[in-house]
């Protein structure tokens, strides 16, 4: 048996002989250690390169291996995190009309509601004809200083019927029956306000009205002791005075039988 002695620096010593039992025992620790230290850079081939090389070069690849046995299904790993949420996704199209439900009962019947607001005064009439002239009337039951000598010296007296509303002149007189509503329209624009202007009306009322003292207001006339007077069934005498201080015509009113 030849035995192969490496020496450092990779001199070999062949030993063809029977070695001394010393000889074999430094051999084979030699050997063991070599095996111990061999990695692949100092295994040759007897091409001269080493196992390193021809497993960098590829040349050492053998065949595919064979799929290996399906090992166990492992565990069931942990519940992962909440991904983030997903696009809106496009309104679906409307669903089909419903049938028409039954008409349902008839509720109690509500409370009745507060009294409303009086309603706009309604607008004015249109005037009526002329009356004819009435008979020329007597001023004896007139107590004189009370009528002014205008007054006193005017031959017009006016009867007026039919009718719901009047334009009085100063310094006039006249006779007007009403049953309904009626308005006294006094002059704004007198002709001559440095002597004393005085309107006479002899009203005979027949059924419960109201009376509206001038068009523009209540404010535009004053009456004597600041009293509206009182106007129902029956008979007046209105005697009306323009009083240039408060440039106001003053009004008052005497009923007649009482």
């Amino acid at each position: 048996m030849d035995y192969i002695w490496h020496e450092a620096g990779g001199e070999e010593v062949k030993v063809s002989s029977q070695p001394s039992v010393n000889f074999q025992k430094d051999y084979i620790d030699k050997r063991i250690e070599e095996l111990t230290d061999l990695s692949a850079e100092k295994i040759l081939f007897a091409d001269g390169q080493t196992l390193q090389e021809k497993m960098d070069s590829g040349a050492l690849k053998g065949a595919d291996g064979k799929d290996g046995m399906k090992g166990d299904k492992g565990d069931q790993g942990q519940q992962g995190e909440t991904g983030p949420q997903g696009d809106r996704g496009e309104r679906g199209p409307v669903g089909a009309k419903g049938e028409k439900g039954e008409i349902g009962p008839q509720g109690e019947k509500g409370e009745k509601g507060e009294k409303g607001d009086a309603g706009p005064q309604g607008e004015k009439g249109e005037k009526g004809d002329k009356g004819e002239p009435g008979e020329k009337g007597s001023f004896e039951d007139i107590p004189a200083h009370s009528l002014s000598d205008n007054l006193l010296s005017s031959t017009l007296i006016e009867n007026i019927t039919g009718v719901n509303y009047k334009n009085l002149r100063e310094n006039c007189i006249y006779s007007i029956s009403i049953s309904d509503d009626f308005e006294f329209i006094f002059p704004e624009d007198i002709e001559n306000r440095e002597i004393l202007n005085q309107i006479l009306i002899y009203l005979t009322v027949d059924a419960e009205v109201s009376v509206i003292w001038n068009t523009s207001g209540i404010e535009e006339v004053a009456f004597v002791n600041g009293e509206i007077p009182d106007i129902t069934i029956g008979n007046y005498r209105i005697i009306a005075e323009y009083n240039p201080i408060l440039g106001k015509w003053v009004i008052g009113a005497l009923k007649d039988g009482e």
